[in-house]
């Protein structure tokens, strides 16, 4: 049997998805539970590095505005992602966009975490807010996807909320 055969010839168990579908790995409300805390805990991440650029700035004694160029350097990733990469998820799905944005949020945290200068900083706060801009649309409309069929409105509150909320956790 070729292997164009074969995929005909599945058992009822491991029947192919509907074309457009994926088979899912989770129950829905799990799915949509899941999906919620990692949006939120991705602003967590972008948060998390905040204070320590002032501790930088004691250690590594560089210029007051350099610090601002740390600063605004995740915001300008951030706003160009969005503007940029809002839409990918709805091109090349949900998924590749958010591993691919996650991996690169983790990439740029471990640049951050060893980073020997100030400029590795800024450009770990580029590349992250470039990561998080990614990641935004693409997690706000995985999030009112899985929202419960009768609680759609559920999804979209969760997604108003989740970054200033996870930004907020970064901070306690």
């Amino acid at each position: 049997m070729s292997l164009t055969e074969s995929r005909h010839h599945r058992s009822p168990g491991l029947a192919a998805p509907e074309p457009g579908r994926s088979r899912r790995l989770l129950p829905p409300s799990a799915a949509f539970a899941g999906t919620a805390a990692v949006f939120a805990t991705l602003y967590v991440a972008a948060g998390a590095p905040t204070p320590l650029l002032v501790v930088f700035e004691q250690q590594w004694h560089f210029a007051a505005w350099v610090l601002t160029v740390a600063f605004a350097s995740y915001a300008l990733g951030l706003l160009a992602a969005l503007l940029v990469a809002g839409s990918l998820s709805d091109h090349i799905g949900r998924r590749p966009v958010l591993v691919g944005s996650l991996l690169v949020e983790l990439g740029a945290m471990l640049m951050f975490v060893f980073a020997p200068d100030i400029g590795w900083v800024v450009a770990a706060r580029t590349i992250q807010g470039i990561a998080t801009g990614a990641a935004t649309s693409a997690f706000s409309a995985s999030v009112v996807e899985h929202a419960p069929e009768r609680h759609k409105k559920l999804g979209t509150i969760i997604t108003s909320i989740a970054p200033a909320g996870g930004l907020g956790l970064a901070h306690c």
